[in-house]
């Protein structure tokens, strides 16, 4: 996670994939503006959490190349909405009146601002912003402080006074002693004192001026480094904390490998076991001769045999009726006319109807039997309910027997 990502995650942004990169062609293209996390006041009173820059931009101007000092502030909706670029004079400059682009309070207007849309780029816009603040800069320097009046006046006053004093001492010496005056007797040290008043105030001033610009210059600095060293705390805590996380879910996705590597080891020894015992069955198997499988189903009583042959029958015959069907309509066919292929399945149907027949009775006699045993069973005893069960399989027996007699007949 880079320090532009630690920036974005205390702000809130729709478009966070073009803010990022934006961002990032603005701090490759210009490396005199920092990306930070401020607040923005709006027109309404209400205040917003959004990404700004603070740094300078390059412009040239009279063939001297000059640093304008800028905020650019990044509204929640960008790029859909353009952003805010503030020119902020330092304590030595001031915003040129009138200025076609700029306005007291520092706001810049653009017609790359005006005509914003989506596609728009901060790079072009930090570039339109230098190509017309070179043309017209909106910053120049403060005048330099002069001398306060009422100090120019008090020295004007006190180098009058002293040279009407002298005059009148001179003019007294002249008329006493004509031959003692000498022009070079009268000195004129009383005019340095106006001058030195002058020259101490112009050196206040200008160490004052000296003391502000230093000041401003180690504040600014002082708030970059200071700005640099936060973001790269943040990146470092930020990267502890992923770090950590990361440890943490590489503990647990170990364990669970190692979990997973123990049942695997667990499941291909069962698969070699069983494969043992499967090879084994199979050498085994190799000299048992084959089994029918009529041979492995056998009924459990009579009633389940003449149902299992019925079954059987009805099957049998409908096979039948299909290989008559293709024997008939065949091409190669010479052993079967119409004539017999109605007359066998005349016979044929009324064979399997009485099968059917046969086997619905059977079915309501086993139907019955089931429900006289389980009324037997809910009220007597179970041995006796065994012993009358008996019984009633033998008279069915019969009973089947004479049945399937008049049904042959």
């Amino acid at each position: 996670m880079g320090p532009i990502d630690v920036l974005l995650n205390q702000v809130t942004y729709a478009n966070r994939k073009r803010v990022k990169e934006d961002v990032k062609k603005l701090m490759e293209t210009f490396d005199s503006v920092h990306p930070f996390v401020g607040s923005l006041t709006h027109n309404n009173g209400n205040e917003s959490k959004v990404l700004l820059f603070n740094g300078t931009i390059p412009i040239t101007y009279q063939s001297a190349k000059y640093n304008i000092p800028i905020e650019l502030f990044l509204l929640e909706k960008y790029p859909n909405e353009a952003p805010k670029l503030y020119v902020r004079p330092t304590s030595n400059m001031t915003i040129k009146a009138n200025h076609k682009h700029v306005d007291m309070e520092g706001l810049v207007y653009l017609p790359y601002l005006s005509e914003w849309t989506p596609e728009s780029t901060l790079v072009n816009l930090v570039q339109t912003a230098s190509y017309v603040f070179s043309a017209e800069p909106p910053l120049f320097a403060k005048p330099k402080a002069t001398i306060p009046q009422s100090v120019s006046k008090a020295s004007t006053n006190v180098a009058a006074s002293l040279s009407t004093s002298s005059y009148s001492s001179t003019k007294v010496a002249a008329t006493t002693s004509p031959t003692n005056v000498n022009s070079s007797s009268v000195s004129p040290s009383y005019y340095s004192h106006p001058n030195q008043l002058t020259t101490e105030a112009t050196l206040k001033v200008k160490r004052e001026k000296l003391i502000d610009e230093i000041s401003t210059k180690l504040y600014n600095e002082l708030h970059i480094a200071h700005s640099i060293l936060r973001d790269e705390l943040d990146v470092e805590f930020a990267n502890e904390a992923y770090l950590g996380n990361s440890q943490l879910t590489a503990q647990r996705n170990m364990a669970a490998l190692q979990q997973s590597l123990e049942a695997m080891k667990a499941a291909i020894e069962e698969v070699e076991q069983k494969s043992v015992a499967l090879s084994d069955w199979q050498q085994e198997q190799v000299n048992i001769p084959a089994v029918e499988v009529e041979s492995r189903f056998e009924p459990r009583d009579d009633l389940s045999a003449q149902i299992l042959r019925l079954n059987a029958e009805i099957s049998a015959i409908d096979d039948a009726f299909y290989h008559m069907e293709r024997c008939l309509v065949s091409s190669q066919n010479s052993s079967m006319d119409l004539n017999t292929f109605l007359k066998e399945t005349r016979k044929l149907a009324r064979q399997q109807f009485l099968a059917k027949a046969h086997l619905i009775k059977i079915n309501a006699i086993c139907m019955h039997q089931h429900h006289q045993q389980q009324l037997q069973y809910q009220q007597q005893p179970q041995q006796v309910y065994l012993q009358q069960q008996m019984m009633h399989q033998q008279g069915a027996m019969t009973q089947m027997s004479s049945t399937s007699r008049v049904a042959i007949i």
